[in-house]
Order: C-alpha cells, then sequence, then structure tokens
C-alpha cells in the first residue's frame, strides 16, 4: 500500500481551442512537478474546469497523467459519477498505482424564506 503524505497539487486541465485536451502540455507540467519533488498528482481535482469536461475529456486527463507519472508517484483522479458503475475511468491502465475518489461538494446553496 502507498504511503499517503506529502504534497497532491491539484493539475489544470489544459485545452486548446476546439476542445481537446493539450496532453503534451499536461504531460510536461506532471513531469516538471514530479521533478520539482511532489508526492502525488490529482488530475480532476477542483481547479474548476472540471465540471465543463465531457467524459472523453475527463478520460484524457486521467490517462494522460497515469502516463506521465510512470508509476513514481500516486495518481488520485476525481469523479462525480454516483453510482460507481457509472465511472469509467476505472477501466485504465491497471498496472499502475492510482485511486478514484468521488468529490463532495463543501456546501449547499440553500435559500430561506
Amino acid at each position: 500500500m502507498t504511503d499517503f503524505h506529502g504534497v497532491f497539487p491539484y493539475l489544470v486541465s489544459p485545452v486548446d481551442p476546439s476542445g481537446q485536451i493539450r496532453t503534451e502540455v499536461l504531460g510536461r507540467l506532471c513531469d516538471d512537478l514530479i521533478k520539482a519533488g511532489v508526492h502525488g498528482l490529482t488530475p480532476l481535482g477542483s481547479t474548476g474546469e472540471f465540471a465543463y469536461l465531457g467524459q472523453a475529456q475527463r478520460t484524457s486527463v486521467v490517462q494522460t497523467t497515469i502516463e506521465a507519472a510512470k508509476g513514481r508517484v500516486p495518481v488520485i483522479a476525481a469523479s462525480d459519477s454516483i453510482p460507481l458503475s457509472k465511472v469509467t475511468l476505472m477501466r485504465l491502465a491497471p498496472c499502475t498505482t492510482w485511486i478514484l475518489v468521488r468529490m463532495t461538494p463543501l456546501s449547499r446553496i440553500t435559500t430561506h424564506a
């Protein structure tokens, strides 16, 4: 089991004007962060764009991050899917250390009469 400690930065998801994930930019970002000493990577964290990415884009982000990590650090990917049967990211990279977590909203918007 991996010892989770240290810095796990949320990654931005670079997208080109046509909506394609810029995998080469994301791969370089991951490599630079690992070389700088981070202890893990967290694609699809809470950097904002996650909610606007489609399933194909999310899959591309996670797959690119896993490939760029090359097993050097754990990858913790987020998902907003319930039930877990809808989470398709779990089919990725079976030989790599990574975890899929569901992001829970920190607060709810309510109206008071």
